[in-house]
């Protein structure tokens, strides 16, 4: 899914009502997941790989930028915020999944993005 990866928030009670921008940005990037997934809540899944690209900030040298392309992301947002984003917008339960990997990477802003792979369990 094209689009800089977003980490779930922490909530209050009030964003209810009046939401914050990073509450906002949060659910626009669960409906756009939900959109580019075709998944049937029938299926059995047991497990997601979630690997997270993230663009680098314009004001980088191109030097430094080359130098960390697509090198792993050790800064914010977190792996957990990430992967509880991508399970709260695919799945209504997510307690039934068994594991998951998040990896975050970095890229430049045309190409940021998060790919989501879901397994599933073959009976």
């Amino acid at each position: 899914m094209p689009g800089k990866p977003i980490g779930k928030p922490r909530q209050t009670q009030r964003d209810k009502w009046k939401q914050r921008p990073c509450v906002l940005r949060y659910r626009d990037y669960c409906d756009r997941i939900r959109a580019h997934a075709k998944l049937d809540p029938s299926w059995d899944c047991y497990a997601i790989e979630i690997a997270a690209y993230a663009s680098m900030p314009p004001s980088w040298s191109q030097k430094k930028k080359a130098r960390l392309m697509g090198q792993m992301l050790r800064g914010k947002p977190d792996w957990d915020n990430i992967g509880k984003a991508v399970c709260d917008a695919l799945f209504k339960e997510d307690s039934g999944l068994a594991g998951g990997t998040v990896w975050k990477f970095w890229t430049d802003s045309a190409h940021a993005r998060t790919e989501i792979t879901v397994l599933f369990y073959q009976r």
